[in-house]
């Protein structure tokens, strides 16, 4: 009977992300880039508010009078529930010790994307409250692959065995997670990446549907629990 229950849980979450990614697709209707692009940020956000009513979610900026800092403007921003926030709508000013997470929104990921979060991240977690904050990056599509992606967080993988290497080189090692719904649109199956860091800051990977269980895992984490 529990394994009923979590098959039938494991197929909520692969129906609602399969429903995300074509959405997102229909989207494509939009000529103006930057609204589809707004539209595809209200995808993820209306996702995650519905499996958490109560949860503050708002794009805008991290300010730090005390780092004399303002972000550029982040897609997701994940408030504490007593977060003091200031609107400008549809934007809001936030101090580093009211947020929780930080999620960037992209349509199709590339790798200049992933090098400015990177100094985005450093910059941010350097900030006098920033250091817990989790900041990583939501895409429905990639224009790289998952080996590429891989190696980007420092591990080599033999697809023919399933062995691993770690190697010592990664390119973007402030990034605290990454969730792609699709890497290759060339093949009859999409292939999802998920990446995220563990309790020990080593890079953990996940490369089969659903993907979006991972990255609500480490929201829901810092949401109720704020780790």
């Amino acid at each position: 009977m529990i394994m009923e229950v979590c098959r039938h849980l494991e197929a909520f979450d692969i129906n609602a992300e399969d429903s995300i990614l074509q959405q997102s697709k229909n989207c494509a209707i939009i000529s103006h880039a930057p609204s589809a692009g707004t539209a595809r940020e209200m995808l993820l956000k209306n996702e995650i508010s519905s499996r958490f009513p109560n949860a503050r979610i708002y794009e805008g900026f991290i300010c730090s009078d005390e780092d004399n800092y303002q972000s550029s403007q982040l897609d997701f921003i994940l408030c504490k529930n007593d977060a003091e926030i200031r609107f400008v709508n549809p934007h809001i000013f936030v101090e580093p010790e009211d947020v929780l997470l930080v999620t960037e929104v992209k349509t199709t990921l590339e790798n200049k994307h992933l090098t400015d979060l990177d100094d985005l991240v450093l910059r941010i977690k350097s900030l006098r409250d920033g250091s817990d904050i989790k900041i990583g990056l939501f895409a429905y599509r990639s224009k790289m692959g998952q080996d590429t992606l891989l190696k980007y967080f420092g591990i080599e993988k033999d697809w023919m065995y399933g062995d691993i290497k770690r190697v010592d080189k990664i390119q973007f090692p402030n990034i605290d997670f990454l969730t792609i719904l699709e890497t290759n649109t060339s093949e009859e199956f999409r292939k999802p990446f998920f990446i995220g860091k563990d309790k020990d800051g080593l890079f953990q990977y996940h490369l089969s549907i659903p993907v979006i269980n991972r990255y609500i895992s480490i929201l829901k984490s810092k949401y109720r629990y704020g780790v």
